[in-house]
């Protein structure tokens, strides 16, 4: 059956996708409810009451089936795996979905805190090389070929987004305190390499030491983030050395 009006799909942001001509089936049906899907997987008890109207469609019914329009007193939002069915007070017509700028504004922030996110997994893996590079000098053993990394080759990606970006006053206050405290942890690193870059050579065994902590401490930042704001996107997660802890100098 078509149902009447179709089914939202929303993106990340909550924003309407094109309209799918899809056909939902009656998989349950009982004097209080009937369930319904979809080919795609998706599943919705649609209620006794939530029914304005059912009409037949004898055009369609060749195939052995029985096909009809459901004409529905509510909206299907479908967004990922969640299906949801708000009040419509024109049933049966296509009402967009409300504007939800807190959704916008936090998907608007996803695809640079993920671009931050993996160029710290890139820079995490160089540091280590150089961290144990140096640890085993320490021990004297000898390497012919180093490291060739630079201070200037271990700066992270600055985000243009925050604080400025308008949408970021839409956040909702929590979602706006995880941005906040990712990016003071971004700042940090940054703020590292800009004060070593001219005052502490790589080869000091405590600089990529101390290089790690706050890197790892911006990957978890940027992870909350990225879980909080869209929790279905994968995440490549670093494998972190048990120790690379020790050997901090006071005041770093």
């Amino acid at each position: 059956m078509k149902l009447v009006p179709q089914a939202y799909h929303l993106d990340a942001a909550g924003d309407p996708l094109p309209f799918r001509d899809e056909d939902w089936i009656i998989i349950v049906a009982t004097n209080d409810y009937a369930e319904v899907s979809t080919p795609s997987g998706h599943i919705y008890r649609v209620g006794k009451n939530h029914i304005y109207s059912f009409t037949t469609d004898r055009k369609r019914e060749k195939d052995g089936l029985r096909h009809g329009f459901l004409q529905l007193k509510v909206l299907l939002h479908i967004q990922g795996a969640a299906v949801t069915a708000p009040p419509n007070h024109l049933p049966g017509q296509a009402v967009p979905p409300p504007v939800n700028a807190a959704l916008r504004a936090s998907a608007a922030f996803v695809p640079t805190v993920e671009s931050v996110f993996r160029r710290q997994v890139q820079i995490l893996e160089r540091v280590r090389a150089n961290f144990a590079t140096t640890a085993a000098e320490m021990l004297e053993k000898k390497y012919e070929i180093r490291p060739t990394d630079t201070w200037e080759s271990l700066r992270p990606v600055q985000s243009k987004l925050y604080p400025d970006f308008a949408r970021f006053r839409n956040l909702a206050a929590g979602d706006a305190a995880k941005s906040a405290e990712f990016y003071a942890a971004l700042g940090e690193v940054s703020d590292l390499i800009e004060h070593w870059a001219g005052t502490e050579p790589l080869t000091d065994y405590n600089a990529p030491n101390m290089q790690m902590h706050k890197v790892q401490n911006c990957l978890r930042r940027s992870e909350l983030v990225i879980q909080k704001f869209s929790p279905e996107r994968p995440l490549m997660r670093p494998c972190l050395p048990a120790a690379h802890c020790c050997l901090v100098r006071n005041g770093r």
